[in-house]
């Protein structure tokens, strides 16, 4: 298996496997999306030049990949890996605010920096949290749990549909890498072959898909998909909600810098 045929599969059971014994997954996902929106919203809402208040919502994603068995190493390093986005665009920061701010007799920086270093700690929280929600809550109670929580459900179905064909193009491009591969001995696709490879890999997944819509056209799929009554959500869906919520409203209310005497702007 080349490297290329790893990364798409390990992407695909990263997305699929929303499953699992831990009292994560076994909670509501209505539950597990206002938590989610909150932490995100909590975080979003930080002023940009006090990076250090952010530091007690880093107990939140750390809690619940220890309570759901995902490694820290993983969340981490796939926020990381999307980190250069947000490196690029807050790259000009330290130039545009130039107000220094003290951080020891002698010693200051530029606001910018702390700007930066803001915007950095943000993303990676909110893909932190993102990401374990998605590895937490299956795509079908994902999207349910959007439409019971009165998301309009034709948002929820694209949601559905689109996260369902990246699978199937992972699929088809998995299928057409091995059939080249069985051809060639097992060489990587040259640049050459790069074109007619892409092209025939778009004609397979269309067909295919196309295939697929009609399955689903004659079970009747769209009558009634992802309703259903909502279930009464019992005393640990409830004190999850509550816990987590009363901690991102302490830490909003109360940041460090209170204690610290550091202020939040510059």
């Amino acid at each position: 298996m080349t490297a290329l045929q790893h990364r798409l599969r390990t992407a695909s059971h990263a997305l699929t496997s929303g499953r699992g014994p831990s009292p994560i997954h076994a909670l509501d996902a209505r539950i597990k999306i206002a938590v989610t929106a909150l932490f995100l919203g909590v975080t979003a809402s930080f002023p940009p030049y006090a990076p250090g208040d952010l530091a007690p919502l880093l107990f939140f994603p750390c809690v619940l990949g220890a309570l759901a068995g995902i490694p820290g190493k993983e969340i981490l390093g796939r926020a990381l890996l999307l980190s250069p986005l947000v490196l690029l665009l807050g790259a000009a920061e330290p130039f545009l605010h130039r107000t220094p701010v003290p951080l020891a007799p002698g010693i200051a920086v530029a606001a910018g920096w702390f700007s930066l270093l803001g915007l950095a700690i943000k993303f990676v929280l909110s893909v932190s949290g993102t990401l374990l929600l998605v590895r937490t809550t299956s795509l079908d109670d994902l999207c349910s749990g959007l439409v019971q929580l009165r998301i309009p459900r034709v948002l929820a179905l694209q949601l559905l549909l689109l996260v369902r064909y990246l699978f199937l193009l992972g699929d088809e491009a998995l299928r057409t890498l091995r059939a080249h591969g069985a051809r060639t001995g097992g060489a990587s696709p040259s640049l050459a072959l790069a074109g007619p490879l892409l092209g025939t890999l778009l004609l397979r997944t269309v067909a295919r898909g196309e295939r697929i819509s009609r399955a689903m056209v004659a079970r009747e799929f769209g009558a009634g998909a992802l309703e259903g009554a909502a279930a009464a959500l019992d005393r640990r869906n409830l004190l999850f909600l509550g816990s987590w919520g009363t901690f991102f409203l302490l830490v909003r209310l109360v940041p460090l810098s209170v204690f610290t005497g550091s202020g939040g702007t510059p």
